[in-house]
């Protein structure tokens, strides 16, 4: 594989990009909570990516189909013989669940289990409150490829901040070594 040129990106606009991915990334884990039978550690949530597709999937869903996320254009997809996708940018979350519900039950699924509440709490964004999905969102963390200084293979390292220089020795374990340690701390 060749190396690829990476932009330089507006932090600013990237956190709020990474937000709005994560918001959508969720309802292919409230499908996976809702469809797949629950494996140890919830690994049923866990997620694929599909090159062909372009983006992040389930595990197959009871009738052999996946659902799908597409970050680059902001496309959630039904994969199967007869596939069905909704952009998402302009739409609100609600009309999102509206889309789902049709699809899920058209495969004989309970409609329902997609409003399940998730385990876990989500970062504030304008979606939580009925904002709308937006590509130009996405855009703006990155700046028009001919204003794009990119980092190329060789360019020098970057340097380490203070707080990086001076506990650059440490190292992170496992996930459940760093769970136990939290747990220990509380």
């Amino acid at each position: 594989m060749a190396w690829q040129s990476v932009p330089r990106a507006n932090f600013m606009f990237l956190h709020a990009a990474r937000l709005q991915a994560h918001y959508a990334a969720q309802w292919l884990a409230r499908a996976a909570r809702g469809y797949i039978a629950p494996q140890p550690h919830d690994f049923h949530t866990n997620l694929g990516w599909d090159d062909q597709f372009g983006g992040f999937t389930t595990h197959p869903l009871p009738d052999g189909s996946r659902l799908g996320l597409r970050i680059a254009d902001l496309t959630l997809a039904f994969l199967d013989q007869n596939p069905h996708a909704l952009p998402l940018d302009g739409r609100a979350d609600a009309e999102v669940k509206t889309w789902l519900r049709g699809h899920v039950a058209a495969r004989n699924l309970v409609s329902g289990k997609l409003d399940d509440p998730l385990p876990y709490a989500l970062p504030d964004h304008a979606l939580a409150l009925g904002g709308r999905y937006s590509l130009d969102e996405l855009g703006d963390a990155f700046p028009p490829k001919q204003e794009r200084e990119g980092v190329e293979p060789g360019d020098h390292a970057l340097q380490l901040d203070a707080f990086d220089e001076e506990n650059r020795h440490r190292r992170l374990g496992s996930a459940d070594a760093v769970q136990e340690l939290i747990l220990k701390a509380q």
